[in-house]
């Protein structure tokens, strides 16, 4: 699973409407210390020691104060980033803004390109994983819209001038010019940004033109200036500056989160898009860039190199309603469970939606729902939860606020026995959004046909046992297409195997192991029984359960069973057309292969 950028870590963290506010307005960048804020704080902490140092007369008289103001203020931005947590943004200001103080101390003239330069292969040299982090993409395709499409749009803004409009005072020319800075700025940034953000989010979102534009002054000019003002007041003692800021800086902070939720609300403020591959949106971002500066026939190639990149992802989105194969993606979700049916005809079918119990992380938001995004899934016909745990329904709440479900099969425990008041709230969203809730009493013995596929409820049958915990109560659920079977058996323990074991018919071509490969799962004739050329173990990388365990993991191997585990394997895929099926893990193991 991708660990997701600063910015998005610190939305995760936020409640539900807070965070959709964020993201919906495309300012989830304002909870991070960006680029833009060390920026600032470079040209504060220079211009501030260059007055100080004027005021030494002698000194001014004899040297360029502006060298020594420069030498003095770089340390103190390195200082400021790594105080901030250097963070991708702000390491790559960092290194921008260091360069052009290194060379006002040394006496050469700025170069702003050459900055940029530097930070980049810094940091590229570094940590070359960078390279694919949205953080570090968004970041340099901003700060090039500032030097290259910002000055075209500015100009544009001014030949629009009326001419014979009266001469305006100094003042007001000065204010129309900062305006028209601002504007220009925030839509440069916001349309080299769009095609990264298409790719990385599926999402593109308007409101971010009007959200920028009130929300980075905000941020900005107030809140980093009375935060830092409020971090030195605790660190000197200065209790009385300290209580007064507080409420100040919430009262700040409330008002900008009422402000973008009212933005987020209005219709339009975002649509979510077909997300473009990484060409497509590599060769977007460089023709948006590139085009103010190109003369008119290198403009034009670069147009059309850019909407030949996107041919495929018009292709993709259309191709699930042709599709005649069935494809299973058993999602890497870390310590949990996921995997998405695409079925012919555009039809899709989702089992769990994994989630880290007391963490802050949404892998919902982070990694279920872009992935059906990119796969170009809209409504999802069905929706299956196991059991009511947190590392199986903790993503739901953000696939079910991005795509509608038509039907949702849930165990029925948890409502039963209010075992989750998270789980409660899931099928009181489902079915306030019309879902159909279906419990294992409507399922069992009446299999649902979806599209050409055969799903069949195997337990818990009639109805759930309130003497078994959630895990041996999970819904186990197979779905045949053609002749190949997938068994999704959640976290049944010995318990529910054995009694799947006393009525027979589960055999499977494919399996989920159940409960992540636990001592607790996967019996020698549960195992035996399944038949399975193929067993997928959804688990966490170094997890602090030790799953899968090892004599676990060897007995399916002796069955003949290929185990693949998304840890090591990435998340997997199995194609059938219904005679035969195709498994293609999508990262290739950097441990032991004693698993496969």
């Amino acid at each position: 699973m991708r660990k997701g950028t600063p910015a998005q870590k610190k939305t995760a963290a936020l409640p539900g409407d807070t965070r959709q506010a964020f993201r919906a307005t495309g300012t989830s960048h304002l909870l991070a210390v960006s680029g833009l804020h060390v920026v600032l704080f470079s040209f504060v902490a220079f211009g501030g020691l260059r007055r100080l140092a004027l005021l030494v007369t002698p000194l001014s008289r004899r040297t360029d104060v502006g060298r020594i103001a420069a030498a003095i203020a770089l340390p103190t931005v390195v200082a400021y980033v790594v105080f901030a947590g250097a963070g991708a943004s702000a390491v790559r200001a960092g290194v921008m803004a260091g360069a052009v103080l290194a060379g006002r101390a040394i006496g050469r003239p700025r170069a702003p390109v050459a900055a940029l330069a530097m930070a980049a292969m810094a940091q590229l040299a570094l940590e070359p994983a960078c390279l694919f982090d949205p953080g570090w993409q968004l970041s340099y395709a901003a700060v090039v819209s500032l030097g290259t499409l910002a000055p075209a749009i500015e100009r544009v803004m001014g030949r629009q001038a009326d001419p014979l409009e009266p001469p305006r005072t100094d003042l007001v020319a000065r204010i129309g010019r900062w305006a028209r800075a601002a504007v220009a700025t925030n839509v440069a940034t916001c349309l080299a940004t769009a095609p990264l953000v298409a790719h990385h989010f599926g999402l593109a979102t308007p409101a971010s033109l009007v959200a920028n534009l009130a929300g980075v002054p905000v941020t900005s000019a107030l809140l980093l200036p009375g935060s830092l003002l409020y971090s030195a007041a605790v660190l000197v003692g200065a209790r009385v500056v300290a209580r007064a800021l507080a409420p100040a800086l919430t009262g700040i902070v409330a008002a900008l989160v009422h402000g973008l939720a009212a933005i987020a609300s209005v219709p339009g403020a975002w649509l979510e898009v077909p997300a473009p591959g990484l060409l497509a949106a590599a060769a977007m971002t460089i023709a948006i860039l590139s085009a103010p500066v190109l003369r008119r026939p290198w403009r034009g190639l670069a147009v059309a190199a850019a909407l030949a990149a996107l041919a495929p992802t018009f292709v993709a989105e259309a191709a699930p309603r042709f599709r005649r194969e069935t494809r299973v993606t058993y999602l890497d979700v870390g310590q949990g469970d996921s995997a998405l049916v695409e079925l012919p005809g555009g039809h899709s079918v989702l089992v769990d939606a994994g989630g880290l119990p007391g963490s802050a992380v949404d892998v919902g938001a982070l990694e279920v729902a872009p992935y059906l995004a990119r796969r170009g899934v809209d409504d999802l016909d069905l929706v299956i939860l196991s059991h009511p745990h947190p590392d199986h329904f903790g993503g739901l709440p953000a696939v079910l606020g991005a795509h509608r479900a038509r039907r949702f099969w849930d165990s029925g425990q948890g409502e039963a026995e209010s075992l989750d008041a998270e789980h409660a709230s899931i099928l009181s969203a489902a079915r306030r959004a019309g879902a159909e809730i279906l419990l294992p009493r409507m399922l069992c013995s009446r299999p649902v046909m979806i599209a050409g596929a055969r799903f069949e409820t195997l337990g818990p049958c009639p109805s759930h046992d309130s003497g078994w915990g959630p895990n041996d109560n999970s819904l186990v659920v197979r779905m045949t297409f053609g002749d190949v079977r997938f068994l999704f058996p959640g976290d049944v323990e010995r318990a529910g195997e054995a009694w799947l074991e006393s009525g027979g018919g589960y055999s499977a071509d494919v399996v989920k192991v159940p409960h992540h490969g636990s001592r607790t799962s996967s019996g020698a004739d549960f195992v035996a029984g399944t038949g399975a050329a193929v067993a997928v173990v959804s688990v966490g990388r170094h997890n602090r359960f030790g799953h899968p365990a090892p004599e676990v993991v060897e007995r399916w191997r002796a069955a003949g069973t290929t185990v693949l585990r998304t840890d090591r394997d990435g998340a997997v895929v199995v194609e059938t057309d219904g005679k035969s099926a195709r498994v293609t893990p999508t990262r290739r193991a950097t441990g032991p292969r004693g698993a496969r």
